[in-house]
């Protein structure tokens, strides 16, 4: 680390886009220890994708993630008490931010295992909230609670390992993008960060529109594309769910496809509640959307799927042999440096 930060700037921003020992570090030190032993055993898919996968014998694959939500990283203690946010918000998210992956490698959810660390003099109302949102998420994406676990602890964060099954080797894959491929994306793209310009104005005793109530929606309870991530499975050359942001999450898959990308500003689907347009939705993070690559023929298929899901797919781009993420407004590439990290960085200087 080269430099200092004042204390303003390690608050409990659940969207922070600063520079300290961040995911994308401990990440990277990790799979050098276990990415080499990916395929042991019946460890199909390892170390560095959106879910591991194992064959189970008989064209059975079953899909497992896991995904945490920690109070002042993720959320703001004070949005608890918030009605238009709320403790059942933390659990929902919790459990559907998780099943984001499984969507993002075309499988179905299955079973959800929860574990909560919960400080012990927090309100038993609150409690019942979260085990609430954890309830209804469940029941959205048609899996069961199977147990977990908890603690106590200085403050609240659910951690929730998901399992999926498909029965089909087309399963999608991070890697695998190749030169010529069109590069979509699926939905629009900034809700989630407008979302919480909203919710931080709430907490400093604003009041909400009826007009935000949409956008709120869009950070409280995010659709993860698992009807969409099915369909798609089998026409694409790779495929994750936009958690961190647009670029910080093709920017991986481009770098594991050994190959670069050129995204056109203009054609990036914005969320109308985001005042940036999209030179602030290509970084804006937590909107669990799908990007993927797939050849250019498949256009007419993928435009199939936008029917039959009734969600927007919207190509953005197309892949190429460079080792770059580009980003062109009209005939004029954006330097990269307008960018920085690309989208959500975890970090926290105190831990």
């Amino acid at each position: 680390m080269n430099e200092d930060i004042d204390s303003s700037d390690h608050t409990d921003s659940p969207h922070k886009k600063t520079a300290f020992a961040d995911e994308e570090f401990v990440v990277s030190r990790a799979l050098r220890r276990f990415a080499s032993k990916e395929t042991r055993g019946r460890l199909v898919v390892g170390p560095g994708d959106d879910a591991a996968v194992i064959d189970c014998g008989a064209d059975e694959f079953i899909v497992d993630s896991c995904d945490c939500v920690v109070e002042g990283v993720h959320f703001r203690k004070q949005w608890l008490s918030l009605p238009e946010f709320g403790a059942r918000a933390v659990g929902s998210r919790a459990v559907l931010c998780a099943a984001s992956d499984i969507a993002a490698m075309g499988a179905s959810p299955k079973s959800v295992l929860v574990s909560a660390g919960v400080n012990p003099r927090t309100d038993s109302q609150i409690i019942d909230e979260l085990l609430q949102g954890i309830e209804d998420a469940c029941a959205e994406i048609g899996a069961a609670v199977a147990g977990g676990n908890t603690s106590s602890a200085p403050f609240m964060f659910l951690d929730i390992k998901v399992s999926g099954e498909t029965s089909a080797r087309s399963f999608a894959r991070n890697s695998g993008a190749k030169s010529g491929d069109a590069v979509f994306v699926t939905g629009r793209l900034g809700g989630s960060d407008a979302a919480v310009k909203i919710l931080d104005g709430l907490t400093s005793g604003a009041h909400s529109a009826a007009s935000e109530l949409g956008t709120l929606e869009r950070f409280r309870f995010p659709s993860p594309r698992i009807d969409a991530g099915l369909a798609l499975a089998g026409m694409v050359s790779a495929m994750t769910d936009i958690s961190d942001g647009l670029i910080a999450d093709l920017r991986r898959v481009v770098s594991l496809s050994g190959c670069g990308a050129r995204l056109s500003l203009e054609k990036i689907p914005v969320h109308p509640g985001l005042a940036g347009g999209a030179m602030e939705a290509v970084t804006a993070g937590g909107d669990y959307e799908l990007v993927f690559t797939a050849s250019a023929d498949r256009t007419g298929e993928i435009a199939g799927v936008s029917k039959k899901t009734g969600l927007d797919i919207t190509q953005i781009g197309s892949v190429d042999g460079g080792g770059a993420l580009s980003v062109f407004d009209g005939e004029t590439e954006i330097p990269a440096s307008e960018f920085g990290p690309g989208g959500y960085v975890h970090n926290d200087k105190n831990g």
